[in-house]
């Protein structure tokens, strides 16, 4: 728990920030189950010498593929751009037989219920997704890191 009153808050805007930090990490924490994701040691968004980006979890994807995406996803209507993004990617990350064959929760589906659960996505894939769409999100689009943990939330 920490201990920061309103008063140091305003005088001490290193311990604001951090303060900040502490809330919005809390608070994705119960809303978003892959913020505590590892991300290896090379920052988001690095590309490396064979020009490809890291997307978190020690995976990296070709940079020309991304940028496709990127292209595709600005491209779409405003509306449909983080989607189009999410579903490019994730096709690219995961793989197009895995998500045919998976299911984000691998919960049974409650519309047909007479149906076998799906088998859940490999955590770190999707945790993958997640932090590529958050490097989108703050390099690409310039969202605000609150909005950023608001449209996390409508991934998956």
């Amino acid at each position: 728990m920490c201990n920061i009153t309103y008063r140091t808050c305003l005088f001490d805007n290193a311990r604001c920030h951090v303060l900040y930090k502490i809330i919005i990490s809390k608070a994705s924490r119960k809303i978003n189950p892959f913020s505590a994701r590892s991300l290896g040691d090379v920052a988001l968004g690095f590309v490396n010498e064979k020009n490809e980006i890291h997307c978190g979890n020690n995976y990296y994807m070709d940079k020309v593929k991304y940028d496709e995406e990127v292209n595709k996803a600005c491209a779409a209507k405003p509306k449909d751009q983080y989607c189009k993004f999410v579903k490019n990617v994730t096709s690219t990350i995961v793989g197009l037989e895995a998500l045919k064959n998976c299911s984000v929760t691998g919960r049974k589906c409650n519309r047909l219920p007479n149906t076998t659960p799906k088998q859940k996505i490999d955590p770190d894939k999707l945790s993958t997704v997640y932090g590529i769409f958050e490097y989108f999100l703050t390099n690409v689009k310039k969202v605000d890191p609150i909005e950023i943990e608001i449209a996390q939330t409508k991934v998956g």
